[in-house]
């Protein structure tokens, strides 16, 4: 079966927390088999880029727009108390964007905004946007 991005966001939307309970990965990596693409896990959501290739995901040129079913990750970072960040977030984030209402999702329902929280914001780290292409 081809990738179905309305299955993948479909799937989030229906087991998404309203906070985090700080699975993003797995929760994201359910829906991107639920949308019927198979993708070799990992325990840190950081380190699923080269898992998203494999599975056949490319990165998007920065500022790129998003898509439904698009996937973004962001590095795990060490918190910085110049900059008022609240904890540690080694293990990055993972993300998918839902294309209707213009949120992004992961084991919580999260905004409109592209970060997950002010911690990643204050980061200044860049994150990478994935697609299907196959």
């Amino acid at each position: 079966m081809p990738w179905d991005p309305d299955d993948a966001v479909s799937h989030l939307w229906t087991f998404a927390h309203k906070k985090s309970i700080g699975r993003c990965a797995a929760y994201t990596a359910d829906a991107i088999e639920a949308g019927h693409v198979h993708i070799n896990r990992t325990t840190y959501a950081q380190d699923f880029g080269p898992r998203l290739i494999q599975a056949g995901f490319r990165a998007m040129p920065p500022g790129t727009a998003p898509q439904s079913g698009d996937v973004m990750i962001f590095p795990g970072f060490k918190r910085d108390l110049a900059k008022k960040m609240k904890k540690d977030h080694v293990a990055g984030h993972m993300q998918m964007y839902d294309g209707v209402h213009h949120l992004w999702i992961s084991d919580f329902r999260q905004s409109a905004k592209v970060f997950p929280g002010e911690d990643f914001r204050k980061s200044g780290l860049q994150y990478t946007l994935y697609r299907y292409s196959q």
